[in-house]
């Protein structure tokens, strides 16, 4: 049985980076991003999640908002996961949700020996951990299901 699990997040899809004429860290979701934000929580609402940690990237905190609203969970924005930055997971038994980029969430995958293929935007990473620390199960998905 796991002692610790996490949900590793990719944002969920924005507005195109070509045409956003502002900082990057600023651009928004994009509609369908907005549903797959909503999908994410519907799927999670019922994990017993006890912290949510988000990128200050705006993409990020509004994908992690509605499962936030429905937990009834404030969550602790990190600049630890912005992207371009080392993703530094939890170690302490619970279950835990983590939203980041692209290139931070793969190579935390990579770090834990996890053979993935995908992680699209608007995808979570079901990471479970055993009594002894070790990866135990990696399921992927992708939202809207």
């Amino acid at each position: 049985m796991p002692t610790r699990t996490i949900y590793l997040i990719r944002h969920a899809k924005t507005e195109s980076r070509a045409r956003w004429d502002q900082p990057d860290h600023l651009r928004p979701l994009n509609e369908r991003g907005r549903q797959q934000s909503e999908s994410i929580a519907d799927a999670l609402a019922d994990e017993p999640i006890r912290e949510v940690r988000t990128s200050p990237a705006v993409r990020c905190v509004e994908t992690i908002k509605p499962l936030c609203r429905r937990l009834g969970l404030e969550p602790i924005v990190d600049g630890r996961l912005m992207e371009g930055a080392s993703l530094d997971l939890p170690e302490q038994p619970g279950t835990y949700v983590y939203c980041a980029h692209g290139d931070n969430a793969a190579a935390a995958l990579e770090d834990l020996g996890v053979d993935w293929e995908a992680c699209r935007k608007g995808s979570v990473w079901r990471l479970a951990f055993d009594g002894d620390g070790d990866l135990a199960e990696a399921e992927y998905a992708e939202y809207p299901a």
